[in-house]
Formats: C-alpha cells, structure tokens, sequence
C-alpha cells in the first residue's frame, strides 16, 4: 500500500507548511511565494514518498505509516515521556547556551543575531515560535529525517535486519544538517567563529532528532522537535517579561 499513506503524511508536511506563507521571509517579493510554494510541495512529496517506500527496509519506523497499514504499533506510553524529558533538557539547554552566549561573549550574540536577520528579515519571535511548532516540527522532520535520512541508510545497503556499521548510521544522521548548515552559511555569509558554533548547535541539536528518528520513531523526532522549540520559546518569553518587571 503506498498512495493512502502517501497522501496522508503528505497532507501532514502540507499542514505543517501552512505558517511559512503566514509569515514570508521576503514580503516585497510576494510573487515569489508560488515558486516556492511548489519547490516545498515537489521536495516534500519526494521525501514523503521515499519514506513510505523505503522507511520500513531499513528499520526505520512511522507509526503513522504502521497505522493507516494496519500494522502492529511499536510505541509505548512512557517511551513518549522519554522522549518529552529528553527534549525538555534540550531545549533548557539552548536557553542557557544563549543567556551564556549573551553574558560572556556580547559581541558574538550580535553577530549571531544580524546572521539570523540576513537569513530572514521578517523574523520576529513570534514567527519564529509558530515556524518551530509546525514547519520546522513537522515538514523539515519529514524532508530530512523520514526523506534523506531513509535514502543514505537504504543507498549504503542498510535492511531491517541489519542496519550495517555505526559509521553508515552517523553518515545518514550528519549530512542532512550538515547541508542546511552549509547553504544558510552560503546565503547568510559573511561567517565568522560565532556564527559557525551557532550552526554547530543546530547540526547537534539536529543528531539528537535523527537519532529519534531511527532508534525510536518518526513521530518522536516530531514530538521532540515541538517540545524543544516550546520550552525554548516559553523561557525566552518569561526571562524577556522577568527582565522588564
């Protein structure tokens, strides 16, 4: 069966994508709205599509995917609160990262935070907030995690049964955030040292969500994603209202 979950988790990354045209990154240029709109549609449905047909072959698990085959579920109740816990301390360390990054090194939160305005200009917290709970959760998990991911495991041989050496499985974790890190480099440049480890940050941030994704599930890495940009969104909301009472 492929066209039935196909089209549901298709329609799921569709969903997810909805905020980036709430909140476009070039408003001056809203023309440009619809070719990216289908450059989105035509990576996500590759991604959705090799996922479905490949995700099971290499021991990668969508419990979304078991659940529209009617295939046992794997998941179990407080496997979800793992995952939530782990996430949680993910994103409390973010927050200190930044409160540090601030106090110690001012100068190098600036040019972090001019880097981030070159990549979107039209940026705010809040869009930022929405962006993290729903495409970058959702959409971006399933392009890179249940699309590249799935296709460097299944491209270097990897199975259900044997997912092949550790080195294949860190390959299939690191290239997808090591190529998003290399073209918002290319894009924001110029680079300096700060801007490098603010990337590093994402690309680790983004191992943790891989990991997830082929030792536990798709929707986990998903779940895990939304609490991370929450917790991290809720505390930097609560230190920007601590700070001005």
């Amino acid at each position: 069966m492929f066209s039935r979950p196909f089209l549901t988790l298709l329609g799921l990354g569709l969903l997810g994508a909805i905020p980036v045209f709430l909140f476009p990154t070039n408003p001056q240029h809203a023309s440009s709205g619809i070719g990216t709109g289908l450059v989105l549609l035509i990576t996500l449905a590759a991604a959705v599509a090799i996922g479905v047909a490949l995700a099971e072959r290499v021991g990668a698990v969508s419990l979304i995917l078991r659940r529209v085959r009617n295939e046992p579920q794997t998941s179990e109740p407080q496997h979800w609160l793992r995952t939530i816990d782990l996430a949680c301390i993910v994103g409390v360390c973010l927050i200190e990262l930044s409160l540090l990054t601030w106090w110690l090194f001012p100068e190098a939160y600036g040019e972090i935070a001019k880097y981030a305005d070159r990549l979107d200009p039209s940026r705010t917290f809040w869009s930022d907030s929405v962006l993290g709970l729903t495409f970058y959760a959702i959409t971006c998990e399933l392009i890179l995690r249940f699309g590249l991911v799935t296709l460097i495991l299944w491209l270097g041989g990897s199975t259900a049964e044997s997912r092949g050496p550790a080195s294949l499985t860190w390959a299939a974790l690191l290239i997808p955030p090591l190529l998003m890190a290399l073209v918002s480099l290319i894009l924001g440049s110029p680079v300096s040292w700060p801007i490098l480890f603010y990337e590093g940050i994402g690309v680790a941030v983004s191992l943790f969500l891989g990991w997830l994704y082929v030792s536990k599930a798709l929707e986990h890495a998903i779940l895990a994603s939304m609490v991370i940009s929450a917790v991290y969104a809720g505390l930097a909301l609560f230190l920007a209202i601590f700070s001005l009472s």
